[in-house]
């Protein structure tokens, strides 16, 4: 993932390792930041391949999510 966003997304990009972030405001850091992931190794682009399946399965799994919410509104 290349991010050109400021706030939660850019936070989960980086706090997750899934990809790198530029600021939106900042051309330098866009054009910078993109030259960066082109030359990327590709063992540090399967790195993050593999972060992102991580977070997919824990954070937004359909399933558990709607078992989450299911639960969530028997409560009420």
């Amino acid at each position: 993932i290349f991010c050109v966003m400021n706030g939660e997304v850019a936070d989960l990009v980086i706090d997750h390792h899934i990809g790198l972030v530029a600021h939106p405001d900042d051309l330098d850091d866009i054009r910078s930041g993109y030259e960066r992931f082109l030359s990327m190794p590709g063992e540090e682009l399967d790195s993050m391949t593999v972060n992102m399946k991580h977070l997919l399965d824990a954070e937004f799994d359909r399933e558990t999510l709607i078992q989450e919410k299911t639960e969530l509104l028997m409560q009420i």
